[in-house]
C-alpha cells in the first residue's frame, strides 16, 4: 500500500465549557485521526476528558509557569465516524479551550511519538524534538502553546518549518485571556524540526510519527 497522507482535518475554539470537534466527512474507516488539545484553566490546571472510543496518546502536560496544559488524543476511525462529533469536556472552569485534528490516510500505526514541556522561559521558537522515524513515514509536528501576555495580541499564531505544511491551527478567540493556541503540520523530514510562534509563548511541543498502512510495526507505543 502507499504511504500514509494528510487527508482533512478540523479546529475549533471555545472561551470556557466543552470543544465540540466535527470529525471531517472524507474520513475513511482505517484513518489515524489525531487531537492535538490546549486548555487553560481559571485558578488551577485540570485536563480534558479523554472523548469516548479514544486513546490517550501523549500527556496531559502542564505548560511550565502557565494555567494551561496539552493533550494528545487517537483513534482509528471506522465508518461511523465521518461527520461525528468528538467533545473535549474540560474537568473544571475554563478561560479557553482549544483544539485541532488531523485525518491521516494509509495510516499503519504509530511508531513513535513525544510530548515536552518547554520549560519556565517562553520563546518564538518552539522545538519538537526528533523522533524514531522512516523517510516513508508521516511526520505530524504538534504543538499546546500560551501566550505570556493576556488579550488579543498575546494569542499564538502558527509556521511550520522548511519541508514542512502548516495544515490546521486554533488560537483563542473570544475572553480577556485569549491567549491559548494549537497546532498540527506535517512532513516526511526525518529530524528534529520548530514551529515559530509570532508571540513568545510557553509550550508543550512534539512530533507523532505514523507509518504506512502496509507495515507490521505492530502496536501503539510511545517515545
Amino acid at each position: 500500500m502507499g504511504n500514509p497522507f494528510y487527508r482533512d482535518g478540523t479546529a475549533g475554539g471555545v472561551a470556557s465549557g466543552t470543544l465540540n470537534l466535527t470529525i471531517p466527512a472524507t474520513t475513511q474507516p482505517g484513518d489515524k485521526l489525531v487531537i492535538s488539545s490546549v486548555y487553560k484553566a481559571t485558578t488551577a490546571v485540570g485536563i480534558i476528558n479523554t472523548p469516548a472510543g479514544w486513546s490517550v496518546l501523549q500527556g496531559p502536560t502542564q505548560l511550565t509557569g502557565a494555567t494551561a496544559n496539552g493533550v494528545l488524543f487517537v483513534k482509528d476511525a471506522v465508518a461511523a465516524d465521518a461527520g461525528a462529533t468528538v467533545a473535549l469536556t474540560p474537568s473544571g472552569g475554563t478561560q479557553q479551550n482549544e483544539g485541532v485534528m488531523a485525518v491521516i490516510g494509509q495510516a499503519g500505526s504509530i511508531r513513535d511519538s513525544g510530548w515536552t514541556d518547554q520549560g519556565v522561559t517562553s520563546s518564538t521558537s518552539l522545538s519538537c524534538g526528533a523522533e524514531t522515524a522512516a523517510p516513508s513515514d508521516l511526520t505530524l509536528l504538534c504543538v499546546a502553546a500560551r501566550g505570556n501576555s493576556n488579550g488579543p495580541a498575546g494569542s499564538p499564531n502558527f509556521s511550520a518549518p522548511s519541508g514542512y505544511t502548516m495544515r490546521q491551527q486554533h488560537t483563542a478567540t473570544s475572553g480577556s485571556a485569549q491567549n491559548v493556541g494549537t497546532c498540527i503540520a506535517t512532513g516526511n523530514v526525518v529530524a528534529a524540526q520548530t514551529i515559530t510562534a509570532d508571540v513568545s509563548s510557553w509550550a508543550v511541543t512534539g512530533q507523532v510519527i505514523v507509518t504506512a498502512e502496509s507495515s507490521s510495526l505492530g502496536a501503539l507505543g510511545c517515545g
